[in-house]
């Protein structure tokens, strides 16, 4: 399996990483009602469309941010042809 290399990213701004938990609820589902966490995970891993969403292991755990998911979100709308908030 091969192992891919991690983000680097400078100690002040690890105030602005979310943990997974943290990050679902960024991103609700049409309800209202946050992602699963496994969703995360899956996006982080193997991704949606030909994207994955952007990720740090920080003390054994995952990390992303707000911009990440934004980018993310963007970047699948894109690939599915969906309009995005910048079109």
């Amino acid at each position: 399996m091969e192992r891919q290399a991690t983000d680097r990213i400078a100690p002040s701004h690890w105030d602005t990483l979310l943990t997974p938990t943290e990050a679902c609820r960024e991103f609700p589902r049409a309800d209202g009602t946050p992602i699963h966490i496994s969703c995360l995970y899956r996006w982080a891993r193997k991704g949606v469309a030909g994207q994955r969403l952007r990720v740090v292991h920080v003390g054994g755990s995952l990390r992303t941010s707000r911009r990440w998911l934004r980018e993310f979100g963007a970047a699948v709308a894109q690939a599915k042809g969906y309009a995005t908030a910048e079109e």
